[in-house]
């Protein structure tokens, strides 16, 4: 029950052909079977019953502290029988806290006795106090603590973070990740004095959730999935943070024992934040007053990965008065992706300069074929702007592969699509009370296009369209924005717009305030 992690590599030529080699410090010959691991943390694997290849999620690996976080996979994961006749690990602590001995010199002592005995813990970059989250003056000074003592004290439901720029990790671990807490908000945007959620202001204090882990070889390092949530259910908040500089370029491991995980690995997309439900659980969180800004998913070399700044698996989530900024994907959808069935909820929000290196510049929904249905995810849209975004293919906007996709009181303008439409279909859709303008696509077809059955059972209603499409009271009329240069962009209408009483009420959006909060 031992951990071999990030050691240096052995040349291949140090060994023969005959030697079984791992590279990251074991070797052996393929013909000496005295040598057994088990139960054992070994970087690039080991045969052996037990044994495991994923980060053990050490304390603070690069400065050599070497205990286990709350979230290691080796935590309870060592063999019983074969622990030392020591009762204790290294730090002189009582080994075999839950029964079953951990793998590697330290065992996690859990957290107990320090519950704060309140539901609200705050986090201060620049705390000097006490470091417990008790308050301001004593606040965590790394979200990180906050986030594992919330899921050890059930009474915790609110975390308060003050303005600055908070990492996963202090390392160049790109696996790390900010992991959700189901049933606990998370507030972002406070100067670190304030007592009520009523006085703090996100955008005059802003709150950093940054990928951006420095550098190594003169190379830049990103966390795969600067937040992630699985299995948060409608209880679980992020609201008033910058969410930036995530980078998914290849499968990001994840832990075995919390959270849940297939394989070792998370699904692959959101360089912001990913959210996934797995083993019959379920996710639906709240995410809003946010802004997600140069997210991206790369290329592993097979293929692009989806979702520049949010991927939905199996999940659901509700997305309100956020901003979707400079975000791209390998693949499709630049801002967010949405796969397999479930419920995208967006409001009052803005979609600008994201880009998709195939479809849906801004937001890709689709889902694999199961009995001739469909299997992806609900989608409501409403009070909302894109703008600007850019598909390399299809949608410069959006593309919608899903047969329960509602826009209501949205404005698309300026989007391109290097090939067809700026919204792209496969099934049908249904567009209330909004703007299509000054759009392109490569092949100067209509704003909406896709499969022909599809897009001829859409309902597109009393809606202002650019060249028109059919449907009941659309038009074709300049909308009279406020003002369209690219250095004063206002997409808010003047007195004589045509598009002023000329929706359809009983397709109102959900929210009594559009986007500008009128």
């Amino acid at each position: 029950y031992f951990i071999i992690w990030r050691n240096g590599n052995l040349k291949n030529d140090e060994f023969d052909d005959d030697e079984f080699r791992n590279d990251k410090g074991l070797a052996s010959d393929n013909d000496d079977d005295d040598l057994v691991i088990e139960y054992s943390i070994v970087e690039l694997g080991w045969p052996g019953e037990g044994n495991l290849d994923l980060d053990p999620a050490f304390v603070d690996g690069a400065s050599g502290d070497l205990r286990l976080t709350d979230i290691s996979p080796a935590i309870n994961a060592g063999l019983n029988t074969e622990a030392t006749a020591l009762a204790t690990d290294l730090d002189g602590n009582t080994r075999l806290i839950d029964n079953t001995i951990d793998m590697g010199a330290y065992d996690f002592q859990e957290i107990t006795g320090i519950c704060p005995g309140t539901s609200k813990i705050f986090v201060d970059i620049n705390s000097d106090g006490l470091n417990d989250g008790s308050s301001w003056g004593d606040a965590f000074s790394d979200l990180q603590d906050a986030l594992a003592l919330a899921r050890s004290c059930d009474e915790v439901t609110e975390i308060w973070v003050a303005e600055g720029t908070y990492t996963p990790t202090s390392d160049l671990d790109d696996n790390v990740t900010f992991l959700l807490v189901n049933g606990v908000s998370l507030y972002g945007g406070f100067s670190g004095t304030e007592s009520s959620l009523s006085q703090r202001d996100w955008k005059a204090n802003p709150t950093i959730l940054s990928g951006d882990l420095g550098q190594a070889n003169n190379n830049p390092v990103n966390s795969k999935h600067v937040v992630v949530g699985i299995n948060v259910d409608s209880t679980t908040l992020v609201d008033g943070f910058i969410i930036r500089d995530g980078s998914t370029y290849d499968d990001a491991i994840c832990f075995d024992n919390e959270p849940f995980c297939t394989d070792g690995i998370y699904p692959n997309g959101g360089g912001g934040l990913l959210i996934f439900s797995e083993d019959g659980g379920v996710s639906n969180p709240i995410i809003q007053y946010c802004r997600f800004e140069n997210n991206q998913n790369g290329s592993d070399g097979s293929g692009g990965y989806d979702g520049g700044a949010i991927y939905l698996e199996r999940a659901s989530a509700t997305i309100q008065f956020c901003e979707f900024m400079n975000n791209s994907s390998c693949n499709d959808g630049g801002a967010i992706s949405a796969f397999f069935e479930s419920r995208l909820t967006i409001k009052n929000s803005v979609f600008k300069n994201n880009v998709a290196g195939d479809d849906g510049g801004a937001i890709y929904v689709s889902g694999p074929l199961v009995d001739g249905k469909r299997q992806a995810p609900s989608v409501n849209i409403e009070s909302s702007e894109l703008f600007g975004n850019v598909s390399i293919a299809s949608g410069g906007a959006m593309f919608s592969g899903s047969d329960d996709f509602v826009i209501r009181n949205a404005t698309f303008f300026e989007n391109t699509a290097t090939e067809f439409g700026t919204i792209n279909v496969i099934l049908p859709i249904e567009i209330y009370n909004s703007i299509i303008w000054l759009n392109e696509s490569g092949y100067s077809l209509p704003a909406i296009t896709g499969a022909q059955e599809a897009v001829d059972s859409s309902i597109i209603s009393h809606s202002i369209i650019e060249g028109g499409f059919p449907g009941t009271n659309n038009l074709s009329s300049y909308p009279e924005f406020v003002d369209t240069t690219e250095t004063g962009l206002d997409l808010r209408l003047i007195v004589n717009s045509p598009a002023i009483n000329a929706g359809l009420n009983t397709e109102a959006p959900s929210t009594s305030s559009d986007i500008a909060g009128y």
